[in-house]
């Protein structure tokens, strides 16, 4: 297939929707030959961090000399982005190469009268295909939604499972209690395994212990509540516990907890109490985009995905860290199946006023429906008709003072809040 006709091949299998379970990954991966079978796989679940953690340890390996694959999703500015080999995502011809030939297994599975997979599955059977043929020496692969049933877990035994922060979010998937949505999270660790954990609620806690212990698998917290963040004036920030100080590229709360975590799985794949200081030095310069990111000096304009509650709490305790006493004009958009009112209740009064607009995807929440929320928290509320509208109207009214453009509610249209910019 060409790129167009991959395309295509994609988007009919999008009308599938996501369906949780093993049966079909299965299946498909087994006509593949199995290529999830192939070297070491480090698998990363978590409902938030997961991209940061992974660029962060992405980053100490490849320092480390290693050949690293990595599969992402969902896709934030181009689609192919979901697949890198050392950090370089994959050409649209290569995407097209690797869906030519899972296509193929699709088709004879279509053929056999089981039903087809599903985009994610295609998706994360492309990236284990990927890994093999680039003979890589590590892969890393994050979760899709949950872990027990997602795509991903088709991979059976990794070298480290990893456990990010875990809050409520895709509750229709995975359960209405953090204990329930902890065990689906907790269902990548695997039989005579390890594990590594961020240390976070003792609800959470409990739940890795005891899957840990029933699958006989080694697990080990990453503790980052030791750790202080000094906040600087160009956005990076240091992290200390008094003894071992670390100045970071990325800034933010959640990145104290990211990058300790991620520090934790690099002594375990390395094999090492102590890492060497070119190690920790590629650690620190890692970016990853998206997440409280500045992508416009004047005036300043920062992008975050924050998608969930408790991502809203710590996006708060970071524009109160890293934006003190700045003007802040919000642009908000969020997807439909979110807890928007908490998202929108945590963050919005930090700002004298916020522009609405609706994600263009199926999922997005109408502007006019976000407004009626957001003026509960925030007098001075407009709506926007798309994205471009918002970013370059406040950008041209704000370029030359000190106010902050901050654009933040869903992944789903930071390309486009950036493209505005451009």
């Amino acid at each position: 297939m060409n790129y167009e006709e991959t395309c295509k091949f994609l988007d009919k299998a999008r009308v599938l929707g996501s369906i949780l379970g093993m049966e079909s990954i299965n299946r498909l991966c087994e006509r593949l030959g199995n290529p999830e079978d192939y070297g070491k796989v480090i698998h990363i679940a978590g409902t938030n961090g997961k991209g940061s953690t992974g660029a962060f340890i992405e980053s100490a390996l490849i320092e480390n000399g290693m050949k690293v694959g990595r599969f992402t999703s969902p896709a934030v500015f181009f689609y192919e982005e979901m697949w890198k080999i050392n950090r370089t995502p994959i050409s649209k011809e290569r995407l097209s190469s690797l869906m030519t030939t899972v296509k193929t297994a699709c088709d004879e599975i279509e053929r056999d009268g089981f039903p087809h997979p599903t985009v994610f599955e295609i998706e994360t059977a492309a990236a284990y295909l990927l890994m093999k043929e680039e003979k890589v020496d590590i892969s890393l692969i994050e979760v899709g939604c949950g872990g027990l049933t997602d795509a991903t877990n088709v991979v059976k035994r990794p070298e480290l499972s990893v456990i990010t922060s875990i809050s409520m979010d895709h509750m229709a998937f995975l359960g209405d209690t953090l204990e329930k949505i902890a065990e689906m999270k907790a269902g990548i660790i695997k039989e005579n395994s390890k594990t590594v954990a961020l240390l976070q609620d003792e609800r959470v806690n409990t739940v890795l212990r005891k899957t840990a212990e029933e699958k006989n698998s080694l697990l080990s917290f990453a503790d980052a509540s030791g750790y202080k963040i000094s906040a600087n004036s160009d956005m990076t920030m240091k992290i200390s516990n008094g003894t071992d100080t670390y100045s970071l590229n990325m800034c933010g709360e959640f990145q104290r907890e990211n990058f300790i975590l991620a520090l934790e799985c690099v002594k375990q794949i390395l094999k090492t109490e102590l890492l060497p200081e070119n190690v920790v030095r590629a650690m620190e310069k890692t970016v990853w985009p998206g997440r409280f990111e500045k992508v416009n000096n004047n005036p300043l304009v920062v992008i975050d995905g924050c998608h969930n509650a408790d991502a809203a709490v710590k996006l708060r305790k970071s524009i109160q860290m890293f934006l003190p006493d700045r003007k802040i004009h919000f642009i908000v958009g969020i997807l439909k199946d979110k807890d928007f009112e908490e998202i929108v209740a945590n963050v919005l009064p930090l700002g004298v006023d916020a522009i609405c607009v609706t994600p263009p995807v199926e999922r997005g929440l109408d502007k006019d429906v976000l407004l009626s929320v957001c003026k509960k928290h925030l007098e001075n509320v407009t709506t926007a008709e798309n994205m471009k509208e918002a970013v370059q109207g406040l950008v041209s009214k704000y370029k030359d003072t000190e106010d902050v453009v901050f654009i933040y509610g869903s992944l789903s249209y930071l390309s486009e809040a950036v493209n505005a910019l451009n």
